[in-house]
C-alpha cells in the first residue's frame, strides 16, 4: 500500500484521500472473514480499492457511509481472503526452505509472489503444479543488490 510522493499529481491525489483510505483499512480489520486486500489504483483519477471474497454490495455500502469520497472507493472481488493467502504463503515458505535455494516472498490480493534464484527452473515446475495461478514468479534480485551502499 505504497504511497507516492506528494510532489506529484498521483501523490497529491494519495494525500487528500488519506482519511478515506484510513477508514476503509479499520473497516477491513474488522472484516478478515471476506477481506482480501486494499490498495492505491493510481490510474486517473486515483481510487482506493478494497477487495472481498463475499458480501460486495454490504461491503460498499458499509465504506461508502465512512468516507468522505465514496466516487473513490472502488469495492472488487477476490477469490480467497488475506488470510488464506497468507497461510498458503507459508505452505510455499516450508517447501522452499527444505530446497536449499535463496527465494523471496510476498503477498498481494489472490497471489503470493515468488523470486527464485537462477537454476531453480524445477522449483518452480513444483510450486506451479502444486499452487496453481496463486503464484506469480518475479525476477530474481539478489540480497546485496536491495541493500544500500554501505550495508552490504
Amino acid at each position: 500500500m505504497a504511497a507516492m510522493s506528494c510532489d506529484s499529481p498521483i501523490g497529491a491525489e494519495q494525500m487528500r484521500l488519506r482519511a478515506d483510505m484510513d477508514a476503509v483499512s479499520d473497516y477491513c480489520e474488522v472484516n478478515l472473514e471476506t477481506w482480501a486486500g486494499i490498495h492505491w489504483d493510481n490510474d486517473e483519477p486515483v481510487r482506493i480499492a478494497a477487495y472481498f471474497t463475499a458480501d460486495l454490495d454490504r461491503h460498499r455500502a458499509a465504506l461508502h457511509a465512512v468516507v468522505q469520497h465514496p466516487d473513490r472507493v472502488d469495492v472488487r472481488l477476490a477469490r480467497h481472503t488475506a488470510m488464506e493467502v497468507a497461510a498458503i504463503r507459508w505452505q510455499i515458505h516450508d517447501v522452499l526452505q527444505r530446497t536449499g535455494r535463496s527465494w523471496s516472498s510476498s503477498t498481494g490480493v489472490d497471489t503470493v509472489f515468488i523470486g527464485l534464484a537462477p537454476g531453480s527452473e524445477n522449483v518452480q515446475a513444483g510450486l506451479s503444479e502444486r499452487f496453481g495461478d496463486l503464484i506469480e514468479f518475479e525476477p530474481w534480485q539478489e540480497r546485496e543488490k536491495l541493500l544500500p551502499r554501505g550495508v552490504r
